[in-house]
């Protein structure tokens, strides 16, 4: 497929508003292909919108059960304390979401 193609050559350029762009055309033409998902869900993390990112990643799951890179399991050794600051930074980032959109409604 020319998108994901193009989408992976934009993620590795480094423009992942054009990789998410991209994976988005390409799931419409393959809506169950879980790579895609996780790949859109990384391209999403790195532009910082972790909602976004973490529903395509359980997307990602759902299609594939045996998917290898469940959003919730353990991180490597390595990465794990990189992994944890990530988490945590998403999780304020939601809470934060979560308190704005409170306000807006009053």
């Amino acid at each position: 497929m020319e998108k994901v193609q193009r989408s992976n050559e934009a993620c590795q350029r480094g423009d992942f508003q054009a990789a998410v762009g991209l994976y988005g055309e390409a799931l419409l033409a393959d809506p169950q292909n879980c790579i895609l998902y996780s790949n859109r869900s990384a391209a999403l993390l790195k532009l910082g919108q972790h909602r976004a990112a973490l529903e395509d990643a359980e997307k990602a799951c759902l299609l594939n059960p045996k998917w290898p890179k469940d959003p919730v399991g353990p991180p490597p050794p390595c990465t794990q304390n990189k992994k944890k600051k990530e988490k945590k930074k998403m999780k304020m980032e939601m809470e934060k979401e979560k308190q704005k959109k409170k306000k807006e409604k009053k």
